[in-house]
């Protein structure tokens, strides 16, 4: 992926933690208090389609922040996340779970060529689009791509500052040719892999989206959503509510994958992004009826919630976010490796975890998670050992060592970072090592190499190993490389991942990646993202494999 292609703090998603791409944007996902609504209605068997309505059931989902962009090829959250997710589809999908592997959703099937130049698509016949846009076709598709590749202008009398943020999702297109009325063939001059694994299933630039109604709305189009999804958007009022009702023309692309479609409204409370209650704004709502599911809660919520009966809490994985702790190798206090190690033998990561408020089983030791091409499985885990970090640190000759710690971007930073430094600076110090929390660090801290000492942080992900690495290679250096770590072995083997089709080459070569990291030391993994949600007992929430609520699959219990 082009180097523009996000993730930081967070994973982009509804939870209030923007991504790279967001960050830049200002558009990550924020909270506010919720207004009152009706109360959730009866309960059925939770088995209807969307278009086979019995009893009227209304959802009252959120707070989440309103960016005022819906458009899947210009927006600052990127993933497939509400209302995107029940709103747009594209040609496949990733059920809930986390096994990563993509599944028809639009497209009948999408079958790469041996070169991974061409992909031959045939969709679903039949499918609509809301608002009397009429039917899905291969035109649509090539249009909707090819829009958000950057090959043609967004919208009639678009500027030439007006672009799609993910190009980068399609780097090297040719174009999309269409064979009929629901075929076509999608060309690549170069091969990029993740096109099947983030692109089509996973980002929001793989939706598509009719021209129709992008001719008509024009520069306003990312306040009128209008896609095939199981949800139509009937209502929307910016920084304050939108209201999604079963769409009766539905073609069923999700019904394959199990979505149940339970509740015939949605109504989604929004709130300005710069407008983010904390504590027990979040809950009062929830507690006192006015919704029936709330996003980005935080531990203590859930914990002070789950043994309430009127309540169902949640702990959601988000496995492809990561937090971590980056040693920038070009300042000479941390060059030599010994001294590195030396900082990893002295951290017990399950107390980090602990006070980063996530549970035990979020623990990471590298960067590939489970479920994915490229997972470790024989990572090493550390356990702390002041001893080796005392000898290694001797070994390298150094004693009375004074380094300084800070979490440059702790704004858009979740969990409780500041706990989390305190306990890496008690650790430290049993080691001999004194370190100094800045609180407020230059801007140089990330943007020159060697400025910076000790980091932490938190990037967001996506579900291929390409795009996880990426941001530790040599390019990344004085840009979202916090370690300034340039292995020229590790960038080559990032470049390859982009191009190889073979899963077990694939595989391969990001082990033999995160080998490098273990070795060299730039970063100390401590845990992935988790998401604290909960929902009122009468509600199962779902979600997909990086802990996005899934709308079409929550249940009415």
């Amino acid at each position: 992926m082009a180097p523009n292609r996000p993730s930081i703090e967070g994973h982009g998603t509804w939870r209030g933690v923007t991504d790279r791409r967001s960050f830049l944007r200002l558009a990550g996902v924020s909270t506010a208090v919720l207004a009152g609504s009706s109360l959730l209605a009866a309960c059925g068997d939770g088995s209807s389609s969307p278009g086979a309505v019995t009893k009227s059931r209304t959802l009252r989902f959120g707070p989440v922040g309103d960016a005022k962009n819906y458009d899947p090829a210009t927006n600052g959250l990127d993933y497939s996340a509400p209302p995107f997710s029940a709103i747009y589809e594209g040609l496949t999908a990733y059920p809930p779970g986390a096994d990563w592997k993509p599944q028809p959703l639009l497209a009948e099937h999408v079958e790469p060529s041996s070169d991974g130049l061409t992909y031959e698509f045939k969709l679903r016949e039949g499918v609509m689009f809301h608002g009397g846009y009429g039917e899905m076709t291969a035109a649509d598709v090539k249009y909707s791509f090819e829009r958000a590749a950057g090959l043609i202008d967004l919208f009639p009398g678009a500027t030439k500052d007006d672009v799609s943020y993910y190009a980068g999702d399609f780097p090297n297109l040719g174009g999309v040719k269409v064979t009929g009325k629901y075929t076509g063939v999608i060309t690549f001059k170069k091969p990029f892999a993740p096109f099947q694994t983030i692109t089509l299933p996973f980002a929001t630039s793989g939706f598509v989206i009719p021209q129709k109604a992008v001719e008509k709305y024009g520069s306003k189009w990312p306040l009128h959503p209008i896609g095939t999804g199981p949800y139509e958007v009937v209502s929307y009022t910016p920084d304050s509510e939108m209201v999604l009702r079963k769409f009766k023309d539905y073609g069923g692309a999700w019904d394959d994958l199990g979505a149940t479609y339970d509740f015939d409204e949605i109504h989604m409370t929004m709130t300005a992004l710069n407008s983010v209650p904390k504590g027990e704004a979040l809950t009062v709502p929830l507690q006192s009826g006015d919704i029936d599911f709330t996003p980005a809660l935080g531990n203590l919520d859930v914990e002070n919630l789950k043994n309430n009966s009127g309540f169902t809490t949640y702990v959601a994985d988000a496995p492809l976010s990561y937090s971590f702790l980056a040693l920038d190798v070009k300042n000479g206090k941390l060059a030599d490796v010994r001294v590195r190690q030396a900082i990893r033998a002295a951290l017990d990561i399950d107390d980090l975890n602990k006070a980063d408020g996530v549970p035990s089983t979020a623990r990471m030791d590298a960067l590939i998670p489970e479920g994915m091409v490229g997972h470790w499985d024989a990572v090493p885990s550390h356990t702390r050992d002041l001893d080796k970090a005392k000898s290694l640190l001797a070994e390298a000759g150094v004693s009375n060592l004074e380094i300084e710690l800070a979490a440059p971007t702790i704004a858009t930073l979740p969990g409780a970072p500041n706990q989390v430094m305190q306990v890496i600076q008690s650790q430290l110090g049993e080691a001999g090592i004194t370190v100094k929390i800045i609180e407020n660090p230059p801007n140089s801290y990330l943007a020159k190499p060697g400025v910076g000492e000790l980091i932490w942080g938190q990037f967001g992900g996506a579900p291929d190993a390409y795009y996880q690495f990426e941001w530790w290679t040599c390019d990344q250096v004085g840009v979202w490389n916090y370690a300034s770590w340039c292995n020229p072995q590790f960038s080559a083997k990032e470049t390859q991942l982009g191009t190889l089709g073979d899963d077990d080459q694939r595989q391969f070569l990001a082990v033999s990646m995160q080998e490098s990291m273990e070795t060299d030391t730039p970063l100390i993994f401590a845990h992935h993202g988790v998401n604290f949600c909960a929902s009122k007992s009468n509600v199962k929430a779902v979600f997909d494999g990086n802990g996005n609520p899934n709308l079409q699959f929550f249940k009415a219990v």
